[in-house]
């Protein structure tokens, strides 16, 4: 699947993402995929780390917010991903749930076969 953006600034999207949820993961696991979705493409970052709470998660793209599950880090890594993808027009979620863990998506446009 091709997609419209910066190689280079995604991969260190994707990067940030996956190095976020090995540092909060202690057991079970890391999973990085991607799949279509319509008109564009949403490559996921899943981990079986703590529950981030709904009301904290806008939180942790903010510089220097951890929130209550981290342990260490500079804080940078998720305000890099919120504005690396505000800056290539892509969108991050983040989901969460109790005993499952967390998902970070970035959603980018699809490439038409022209492009």
């Amino acid at each position: 699947m091709a997609v419209v953006s910066d190689r280079a600034l995604l991969e260190r999207i994707v990067s940030n993402l996956v190095a976020n949820a090995i540092q909060h993961t202690d057991t079970g696991r890391v999973l990085v995929g991607a799949r279509p979705r319509g008109e564009r493409v949403r490559a996921d970052v899943l981990d079986t780390g703590p529950r981030i709470p709904s009301a904290q998660a806008q939180e942790l793209f903010e510089d220097f917010r951890h929130g209550k599950a981290s342990r260490s880090g500079f804080g940078l890594g998720l305000g890099i991903v919120r504005r690396l993808s505000s800056l290539l027009g892509h969108e991050v979620e983040v989901t969460s749930k109790l005993g499952r863990g967390s998902r970070f998506s970035i959603l980018v446009r699809r490439a038409s076969t022209r492009e």
